[in-house]
């Protein structure tokens, strides 16, 4: 009999944690506030309660421009002043500071069919590097 109220008692903490943990877990997107996170290799774009899986591009930055970065195929992404870009070893650097070529992981939103990068990950930094930038140049 003993063992039996162990049972039920350990139970009834177990289901009390439990339910103090989804409360939590819900109430956390819900504060209002604009966040980016990464989960379970995906990036997800939180607004209020409404999760938005983002699509990561694993690319070779060749060049790069104050307002975007161009693929070696020729694919462009706009970087903004609310792009994160993190270097090799995880810190924050701006546009500026980033060496080209590279590999990275862009994290980004397609937005009236032009591609808007929330984060760009360094991955790699190819040996012939340098801060060189590209400017538009009129067609």
């Amino acid at each position: 009999m003993n063992a039996n109220r162990f049972h039920t008692s350990c139970h009834k903490r177990l289901c009390a944690w439990l339910l103090a943990l989804a409360m939590i877990m819900v109430a956390l997107p819900t504060g209002g506030a604009l966040a980016d996170s990464a989960v379970g290799g995906f990036n997800a774009k939180v607004e209020g309660s409404q999760v938005n899986i983002l699509p990561v591009a694993k690319v070779n930055i060749e060049k790069k421009m104050l307002e975007a970065v161009i693929t070696n195929v020729g694919d462009q992404f706009k970087v903004s002043k609310e792009t994160i870009i993190t270097d090799l070893n995880g810190k924050q650097v701006s546009i500026r500071e980033m060496l080209v070529p590279c590999d990275v992981e862009i994290t980004y939103e397609s937005e009236n069919g032009t591609r808007v990068a929330h984060r760009i990950k360094i991955v790699r930094i190819s040996r012939n590097n340098s801060w060189k930038w590209m400017s538009k140049q009129p067609e």
